[in-house]
């Protein structure tokens, strides 16, 4: 039994260590993709846009004043705070979510 714990215990190891230190084999080459260069412009402003979309069709679209209200202002505020903080995502992400569930709240 002990034997077979070990295996199993040594082969999740590996295979953990595999899946884990293979994306940072293959991020080297990458670094000088011209495709990974604009992904990186590209992929935040997207993520952005499928978060703005999918918040607008869950809270304004069933339109009330004050949806949209919310909606307008922890807009606002993750746009000012995207531009104020060097265009650092988490952080403007992380203002407008917190803005939108304050105003949620009162």
């Amino acid at each position: 039994m002990t034997g077979y714990l070990l295996a199993v215990l040594l082969g999740s190891l590996a295979l953990m260590l595999c899946l884990r230190g293979i994306p940072f084999l293959i991020l080297h080459p990458l670094r000088r993709s011209r495709l990974v260069r604009a992904l990186s412009v590209w992929l935040p402003v997207g993520v952005l846009v499928i978060l703005a979309l999918a918040m607008v069709r869950n809270e304004v679209l069933p339109v009330s004043a004050e949806s949209v209200l919310h909606v307008s202002v922890a807009s606002a505020v993750t746009i000012l705070a995207h531009e104020l903080s060097g265009r650092r995502m988490l952080v403007s992400l992380a203002a407008g979510t917190l803005t939108y569930i304050g105003l949620l709240a009162i």
